[in-house]
């Protein structure tokens, strides 16, 4: 799932492909979960059924506080280990830091697979109140989700792929960004959210209105551009 990029899915049958050729060629697959951990309790590889070699993590596993990791399959991590010899060095400033594991292991602790069914459920949820707020107002946007991840791109083709991504209109996710802070909603610029545990019905909800209120005023000279 491309996170930052505009919250892209990939097809299952790419993955799978990505998965025989790499295995064929005995080439390390990696897959960036850095995002997407938040997906499911074992990441968009749970969601897909597909295993990785490597698996890098961050964000979500520091209940926010820096923290990143990476692991996989034994054979490669155990080249990690500096008993061995020979071995890969790995070290760093901040490794193992105590307070970072201890938000992360209590954020970790939290993360139950009925909390991250809340979490999905509440984003497809938010997903078709979107799409139906800009249908009302006749303003084409593809809103992309992925669990508790959504994006919106101002363009009435489906938004695949970064060919996808750059033929949007960013003037108007400018525009909808800086009406939705003047509304007290902070989304990324680039029109990207994610909803978090502590989101009640009424923040979503809010956020909704917020939408809403900004397509209302911005369609006028929305529609004088056309």
């Amino acid at each position: 799932i491309i996170g930052a990029g505009g919250v892209i899915p990939a097809t299952l049958e790419f993955l799978q492909r990505l998965r025989q050729v790499t295995a064929e060629l005995r080439i390390l697959l990696i897959f960036d979960e850095v995002i997407s951990f938040r997906v499911a309790p074992g990441g968009a590889q749970q969601l897909y059924g597909v295993t990785p070699d490597l698996t890098t993590l961050g964000k979500i596993i520091g209940g926010g506080l820096p923290v990143a990791a990476f692991g996989g399959r034994a054979d490669v991590m155990e080249l990690l280990d500096p008993r061995r010899e020979p071995n890969i060095a790995q070290g760093g400033t901040y490794n193992g830091n105590p307070l970072g594991m201890a938000a992360g292991l209590a954020t970790m602790t939290e993360l139950t697979p009925d909390v991250y069914e809340e979490l999905n459920r509440k984003g497809a949820r938010v997903c078709e109140q979107l799409t139906e707020v800009f249908a009302s107002h006749s303003v084409a946007v593809q809103v992309n989700g992925a669990g508790s991840l959504l994006a919106l791109h101002f363009t009435d083709k489906p938004v695949v792929d970064y060919r996808a991504v750059a033929a949007a209109n960013k003037k108007r996710t400018r525009e909808l960004f800086l009406g939705l802070v003047n509304h007290g909603v902070l989304m990324a610029p680039r029109a990207m959210g994610a909803l978090s545990t502590p989101m009640a019905e009424q923040d979503i909800q809010e956020f909704i209105d917020a939408v809403d209120t900004v397509v209302a005023e911005q369609r006028p000279r929305w529609e004088s551009e056309n």
